[in-house]
C-alpha cells in the first residue's frame, strides 16, 4: 500500500494552516491591514403591485366590449393609495353617460384597495405618483381585466 499521496497532502494543509496563523499573528502585531468590512449600499427598488382587485362591475353592461380607464393615484410609501384623479376613459360611444359614471367610481374603489410594496430610495420607502390603466375586456361572457402602473413622479 503506498501512503506518500496522503503524506503530501497532509504536508500541504499543514504549510497552510501555518501560513493561516502566520497571517492572524501578524495582523494582531501591526503588520498587516486590518481586512475591510465591506459596507451594503441601500437598494433602490421600484413599486411593486402585489394585488389589484377587479372593479365590481355595473350588471348592466352584459355585451361584449372592452374599456379602459386611466387613473393617477399616490402610491404612498405608509401602503395607501391616495389622491386618485381619472385622467381618461376609453369606453363604446353607445355606452350611458350614468353607466359611465358607475364604472369609473367602481375603478376608483378598487384602485383605493390596491395591494403593493413601496419603491425604495436608499433602502427607504417613498411615496410615488403614479399613472394605473385598467383595462377590461369582456368576451363570451368571460371577463379580463388587466391594471398597468406607469411611474409619473
Amino acid at each position: 500500500m503506498n501512503c506518500s499521496g496522503n503524506k503530501s497532502a497532509l504536508g500541504i494543509g499543514f504549510v497552510l494552516i501555518l501560513a493561516c496563523a502566520d497571517a492572524v499573528l501578524s495582523q494582531k502585531a501591526g503588520k498587516l491591514p486590518a481586512a475591510q468590512s465591506v459596507k451594503a449600499e441601500p437598494e433602490d427598488r421600484p413599486l411593486t403591485i402585489d394585488f389589484a382587485p377587479d372593479p365590481e362591475f355595473p350588471y348592466e353592461i352584459i355585451t361584449d366590449m372592452e374599456l379602459q380607464v386611466v387613473l393617477i393615484a399616490k402610491f404612498k410609501k405608509s401602503g395607501k393609495v391616495t389622491d386618485i384623479k381619472i385622467i381618461s376613459t376609453r369606453v363604446p360611444d353607445k355606452l350611458p353617460n350614468a353607466l359611465l359614471t358607475k364604472l369609473e367610481q367602481a375603478t376608483t374603489d378598487a384602485a383605493k384597495n390596491i395591494r403593493f410594496t413601496p419603491a425604495t430610495k436608499n433602502g427607504h420607502p417613498i411615496t410615488q405618483r403614479v399613472e394605473v390603466v385598467f383595462t377590461f375586456k369582456r368576451v363570451r361572457n368571460k371577463n379580463y381585466s388587466t391594471w398597468q402602473p406607469r411611474l409619473i413622479a
